[in-house]
């Protein structure tokens, strides 16, 4: 009896041991056989405060600096992915900070308005993917000093190096 107890365990436990062992997600390569091919464009949204050539620009160029997983490529045809860059805002807020400080003697107390605008920056682009799915990406710069449009490109860049990087397999066969 307390042999096929036994057995009947063993055999439980290589099953649920095999299951989750084939269930789990193959790891992506450290570097991929061939890069991501990525073609960035911008069409319409013609706007007088927005220079969306440059964003676009912009946007190409640091997707450019991922060398190992994108490559930024001239002509639609030999893209896997397409980058289509939507809009890019810029959120101007006056910033104030009242401080306090010691006088030269130690005796007495100085108080010392600091004003400034901070930037905040947001690039919104529509990806579609090698399967044809779409979906959207947004970097932004929400730094409470220095945001700028490149460290949003920079973000979007990232995020989509990372979204290949998770779901290599997939992007892979399809």
């Amino acid at each position: 009896m307390h042999r096929r107890v036994l057995i009947a365990i063993v055999c439980g436990v290589a099953y649920f041991g095999a299951t989750s062992f084939a269930q789990e997600q193959r790891k992506p390569p450290k570097k991929p056989d061939q890069p991501f091919m990525v073609y960035v464009f911008t069409e319409g949204l013609a706007n007088d405060e927005v220079d969306m050539p440059k964003v676009t620009k912009e946007v190409a160029k640091r997707i450019a600096k991922k060398k190992k997983w994108l490559k930024v490529v001239d002509d639609r045809e030999s893209a896997d992915m397409l980058v289509e860059v939507l809009t890019h805002a810029v959120h101007e807020q006056h910033r104030r900070e009242l401080d306090m400080r010691v006088n030269d003697r130690g005796t007495g107390k100085n108080y010392y308005d600091n004003n400034w605008i901070t930037e905040r920056h947001r690039i919104q682009t529509r990806v579609t993917l090698p399967s044809g799915a779409q979906k959207l990406f947004t970097g932004a710069d929400e730094r409470e000093r220095g945001g700028s449009m490149k460290g949003a490109a920079s973000h979007l860049a990232k995020q989509l190096e990372e979204y290949c990087k998770e779901n290599y397999w997939d992007l892979v066969s399809s």
